[in-house]
C-alpha cells in the first residue's frame, strides 16, 4: 500500500513538473515536443566565426547536414575542424549513455553547443531542433539574416515510436521529384522517418521496370479528363489523344533514396497486389484471370474485380521479377505490398483460382488471398526483407512474418499485436489526410469525412485492448494522402499542414508529455515558417467553430465560438452582415431566444486570419428535448447525451463533425419528451444524402403524437421525392398540419432503404441514415 500511495505521490509530481514544463516551453517553437526541456540563461551568438567539431564520419555527416541549412538560409559556412574550441564552437559528441535509436541531447551554453547522440540519426534530430530554435525568417527562399542567437536550454530526447511515417499516393496524381524532395525535407523537419511511396494503383503505374517496359509505355498513362470531377470521368480515349501520367525512373527513384537517407528518412515502395493494379491489365493483361486488355481508369473505380489471377504460375513469376527491381532500388527493410479491397468474385469463377484453391486445400477465395500473400512473404524473406500491408492482409490468416498497417479503424491492428506481428496504426479518423479539414463550403474538394487538425493531436495510437506486452507490436503511426482529389503540389501541402506537424508529436512525444494547448501556442511559430517557406498550408484551424447549447435551469439557448488556432480575436455578426472589426467582439457565450443565423470571423491586426464562418441556431418547441431511440445510433456516430437530435444545431456536409447520429442498416426510430404540453403545428426531420460515403436519404418520414407516452395517433407520413444525384446535399421532409394538436411526446421514425441500390458499388450491403435535428414548431 505504501508502494502505491508513493507512486501515486511520484505521478502526481511527475504531472507537476510536466505542467510546469508545458509552461517553460511555449516559446521554444519546437515540434515535435522534446521529451524533457529545461530553459537556461544566456544565448549562443551564431555567426561566420562560429566552428562546428567532428571527429567521426556520422558526425561529419551531420555537421554537413547543419552547414548546408545555415549556408542554404542564413550564408553563414562554419568550419569543420577535430580540434576543440574553448568559445563559439557547435560539437557532435558521442555518449553512449544514450540508449534509444534517434535519441539525442542538446546543450546550448553561451559559448557552446554539445549535440550528443550514438547515431547518425540522433546528430542529425539534435540538427533539426537547433533549426526549430531559429527565427522563422531562416525558412524565407532568400533570408536576410547573417548571425542570430540561441537561447541557452538543455533537451534529453527520443522517440515514442520508431515508424513515424507519412505515405504519398503518385499514382492517382503524379508528383515531380523535385516536389518529392521538398516534402522529404518537410518529413525531416519534423523529425517524421519513414516516406511511404504509394507508386502502383489502378489509375497510373508510377515506377519504371526494366524487364517489362510497357509498364511505362502504356500502363503511367492514361486519357486526360484533369478538368472534370474524379468520381465523373469517361473511361475512353480523348479524340485528341492527350494524355495525363508521368513515371519515376530508376535512377531518380535512387536519387531520392539517397536523398530521403542522408535525412534519417527510410522510402517504403507500395508494389499493390493482389488488387488495385488495373493500370497493369492495360499492357499486361496475362496476369489477370480473364486475360482480357483493360484501359487505364480516368478516375473513381468501384469495385476494384479485375486483380491477378492467383491460379497461374506465371502471375508470381511476374510479381518477383517486379520485386527483384525493386529490392535493388530500395533499401529498406519492408516492401509494401498493398492486400487492400480486393473483391474475389474473378476468383470464385476462375478456373485457374479454383484449380489453386484445390491443389493447396483452401476453404475458399478468403484463404487463397492469404496464400497468394504468404507466397510474396517468402519470397521477400529469401531476399532478407519483410512484407508489410493493408489490414485486409489478416483476412483468411495472416502470412508468418508479415507486419500490418491498421486502416480500418484499429481492430486490425490490435488482432496483429495480439498475434505478436508489427502494427503501425493509421486509422482513417486520425490519420486520413485526404479528409476535409473544415466545412465544405470553406475548403476545397477532399473525401467527405472530417479530420481537423485537433483530431489528428488527439490520436493515441496505443489501443486500451493491449497490455504492456503487446503495445509493444505497435511500432508506430502514419499520416496518409490518397489524392483523388489532390491534382497538383500546392493542393498536397494544402492537405498535409498544418496537420503533419500534429502528427509529427502524436509520432515523436510520449502521451503524458503532449498538451493541446501548448501546441497550439508553439504552432504560431511553426505558421510563421510555413508563410517564410511558402508553403500553401491550410487556415482551417483559425476558422470559427459554432457551437449551441441549451441550458434547461436558465430555459436559453447560448452559442459559443471558438477557434483551433486563435491567434487574434473573435468577431460576430446575427443580422446576416458580413463581421468585421467593428461587429460584436465575441467575450462570452451569446444567448439566443429565436431561430439566428450568426457569422463569425478571426481578426488579427486589422487583418481577416480565417474565412466567415456561418451557423444557425434553431429554437424551437423540442429544443434540447430527450430523445429515446428505438434503435441506437452506430457507436461510430453517437448520440452520447441523447440531446443530438434536439441541440438546435444543423450537421454539416462534413458528416464527422458530430452533429450527426448515424444509423446502419436500422431506421430512425425515436420518442421526443418535450417535458410538458406544447400547440403543436409541424414538424421537420433534416437528413444527408451522401451515396459516396454510402449515406442515403430515408425512403419516407413518419410522425406521431401523444399526450400521454403510451397512446399515439398518426399525423402522417411524407415520402422522399428526391432523385438520385452524385453531390452530397440535405433533406428536410416537413409536415404542416392544417390545425395545431396538444402533446408531450413525439414520435418520428425515419424509415432507412435497408441496402445500398443497385446502382451503387456497396450493392447489397447496409446503407447509412443520418440526421442531425427534429425541429418541431
Amino acid at each position: 500500500m505504501k508502494l502505491f500511495k508513493l507512486s501515486f505521490v511520484f505521478m502526481i509530481l511527475i504531472s507537476f513538473i510536466s505542467c510546469n514544463h508545458s509552461k517553460k516551453d511555449l516559446d521554444t517553437g519546437i515540434i515535435p515536443k522534446p521529451q524533457s526541456l529545461q530553459k537556461k540563461e544566456g544565448v549562443f551568438h551564431i555567426s561566420s566565426q562560429t566552428s562546428i567539431l567532428a571527429q567521426t564520419a556520422i558526425q561529419k555527416r551531420a555537421a554537413l547536414q547543419l552547414i548546408q541549412l545555415l549556408d542554404n538560409q542564413t550564408g553563414i559556412i562554419p568550419k569543420i575542424t577535430e580540434n576543440k574550441a574553448n568559445d563559439n564552437q557547435i560539437q557532435f559528441s558521442k555518449d553512449s549513455s544514450i540508449k534509444t535509436k534517434e535519441g539525442y541531447k542538446l546543450d546550448i551554453e553561451n559559448d557552446l553547443i554539445v549535440i550528443s547522440a550514438v547515431d547518425y540519426a540522433g546528430y542529425f534530430y539534435g540538427v533539426q531542433s537547433i533549426r526549430a530554435l531559429l527565427p522563422a525568417s531562416i525558412e524565407a527562399k532568400n533570408p536576410q539574416v547573417k548571425s542570430f542567437d540561441l537561447p541557452a536550454l538543455s533537451i534529453q530526447d527520443a522517440p515514442r515510436f520508431a515508424w513515424r511515417g507519412m505515405m504519398l499516393d503518385c499514382s492517382r496524381h503524379f508528383f515531380p521529384v523535385d516536389y518529392i524532395k521538398k516534402n522529404i525535407d518537410r518529413m525531416a523537419r519534423l523529425k517524421m522517418n519513414v516516406f511511404h511511396w504509394h507508386l502502383i494503383d489502378d489509375q497510373g503505374w508510377r515506377i519504371e521496370i526494366k524487364k517489362y517496359p510497357k509498364l511505362t509505355e502504356i500502363s503511367s498513362w492514361r486519357p486526360d479528363y484533369e478538368d472534370r470531377d474524379w468520381g465523373a470521368r469517361p473511361t475512353e480515349d480523348r479524340q485528341d489523344g492527350k494524355k495525363y501520367g508521368g513515371f519515376y525512373t530508376q535512377e531518380q527513384i535512387k536519387e531520392i533514396v539517397k536523398y530521403a537517407e542522408d535525412r534519417n528518412i527510410t522510402v517504403v515502395p507500395e508494389i499493390e497486389m493482389p488488387a488495385h493494379v488495373t493500370a497493369l491489365f492495360a499492357a499486361y493483361p496475362e496476369f489477370s484471370c480473364r486475360g482480357k486488355k483493360l484501359a487505364v481508369p480516368t478516375g473513381s473505380l468501384w469495385p476494384i474485380t479485375d486483380i491477378y489471377c492467383a491460379g497461374k504460375d506465371e502471375t508470381f513469376h511476374f510479381i518477383e521479377d517486379v520485386l527483384t527491381e525493386v529490392m535493388q532500388l530500395f533499401p529498406s527493410k519492408y516492401i509494401h505490398i498493398g492486400g487492400d479491397e480486393a473483391d474475389k468474385k474473378e476468383w470464385e469463377h476462375c478456373k485457374d483460382c479454383q484449380r489453386r484453391i484445390k491443389k493447396e486445400k483452401l476453404k475458399n477465395v478468403h484463404e487463397l488471398q492469404s496464400y497468394f500473400i504468404e507466397r510474396v512473404e517468402k519470397f521477400l524473406n529469401k531476399n532478407g526483407r519483410e512484407l508489410i500491408g493493408w489490414d485486409e492482409i489478416l483476412e483468411g490468416g495472416l502470412a508468418p512474418n508479415a507486419a500490418v498497417m491498421s486502416w480500418r479503424g484499429m481492430n486490425g491492428g490490435v488482432k496483429a499485436a495480439k498475434m505478436h506481428h508489427p502494427v503501425v496504426m493509421t486509422p482513417t479518423q486520425h490519420c486520413y489526410f485526404d479528409y476535409y479539414q473544415g466545412p465544405r463550403d470553406l475548403e476545397p474538394t477532399a473525401f467527405g469525412a472530417n479530420l481537423p487538425i485537433k483530431k489528428v493531436y488527439d490520436f493515441n495510437p496505443i489501443p486500451k485492448e493491449l497490455n504492456s506486452k503487446e503495445s509493444k507490436f505497435i511500432m508506430g503511426v502514419q499520416a496518409n494522402l490518397w489524392t483523388e482529389h489532390v491534382p497538383n503540389a500546392s493542393h498536397a501541402e494544402y492537405m498535409t499542414f498544418p496537420r503533419l506537424a500534429a502528427m509529427s508529436e502524436v509520432a515523436w512525444t510520449n502521451q503524458e508529455n503532449r498538451n493541446w494547448e501548448d501546441f497550439q501556442h508553439r504552432m504560431q511559430k511553426e505558421y510563421q515558417r510555413y508563410k517564410e517557406a511558402g508553403i500553401n498550408f491550410a487556415k482551417s484551424a483559425f476558422n470559427i467553430d459554432i457551437k449551441t447549447k441549451y441550458d434547461t435551469k436558465a430555459k436559453k439557448n447560448f452559442i459559443h465560438l471558438s477557434a483551433a488556432s486563435l491567434d487574434g480575436e473573435i468577431f460576430y455578426t446575427t443580422d446576416g452582415s458580413e463581421p468585421n472589426e467593428q461587429s460584436n467582439k465575441f467575450t462570452h457565450d451569446i444567448s439566443v431566444d429565436k431561430t439566428t443565423t450568426i457569422k463569425a470571423i478571426q481578426i488579427k491586426d486589422g487583418i481577416a486570419i480565417s474565412k466567415t464562418t456561418t451557423g444557425k441556431v434553431y429554437v424551437h418547441k423540442a429544443s434540447d428535448s430527450k430523445v429515446t431511440y428505438k434503435f441506437a445510433p452506430s457507436s461510430k456516430y453517437p448520440d452520447k447525451g441523447n440531446h443530438l437530435l434536439t441541440n438546435c444545431t444543423m450537421g454539416t456536409q462534413t458528416f464527422t463533425d458530430g452533429q450527426w447520429a448515424g444509423f446502419e442498416g436500422t431506421d430512425m426510430d425515436v420518442i421526443l419528451d418535450m417535458g410538458k404540453m406544447k400547440d403543436i403545428s409541424s414538424f421537420q426531420s433534416h437528413h444527408l444524402y451522401s451515396p459516396g460515403s454510402w449515406i442515403f436519404l430515408p425512403k419516407a418520414v413518419s410522425y406521431s403524437y401523444s399526450t400521454d407516452g403510451k397512446e399515439y395517433h398518426k399525423l402522417g407520413t411524407i415520402k422522399n421525392p428526391f432523385s438520385v444525384e452524385n453531390m452530397p446535399t440535405y433533406y428536410d421532409y416537413p409536415l404542416e398540419l392544417k390545425k395545431p394538436v396538444k402533446a408531450r411526446y413525439l414520435h418520428v421514425i425515419a424509415h432507412t432503404i435497408g441496402n445500398c441500390p443497385d446502382w451503387h458499388g456497396g450493392k447489397g450491403l447496409p446503407s447509412w441514415l443520418f440526421a442531425d435535428e427534429i425541429i418541431i414548431k
